[in-house]
């Protein structure tokens, strides 16, 4: 497994988790306003890292789905939990592992 620094994920919850209700990720974009983090802001950020980087390649979402099915699969997940968990309706996923 990969060792976390909790440091900047509790300084961001201590920034922006003033109230209990609040979205779990999510942040004060000006004062007053409140944004949830959407998978459009995921992507257009892991999209500006990869052109930041010339030796990342061109990640969107699809790609990510299939990263992540690899990563738990590899990591001995169960075939059907990862299915659930990635939403998968089929085994079709199958033909990129």
């Amino acid at each position: 497994m990969y060792k976390v620094n909790n440091s900047p994920s509790l300084r961001h919850f201590r920034i922006n988790q003033d109230k209990s209700y609040i979205h779990l990720f999510s942040w004060k974009r000006l004062p007053g306003t409140i944004r949830p983090l959407s998978k459009k802001e995921v992507t257009k950020r892991i999209d500006s890292i990869a052109k930041a980087h010339l030796y990342i390649p061109d990640l969107k979402g699809h790609s990510l789905c299939i990263g992540g099915t690899l990563y738990y699969l590899l990591n001995a997940v169960p075939f059907d939990i990862v299915k659930t968990m990635g939403r998968w309706s089929s085994k079709s996923f199958t033909l990129y592992l």
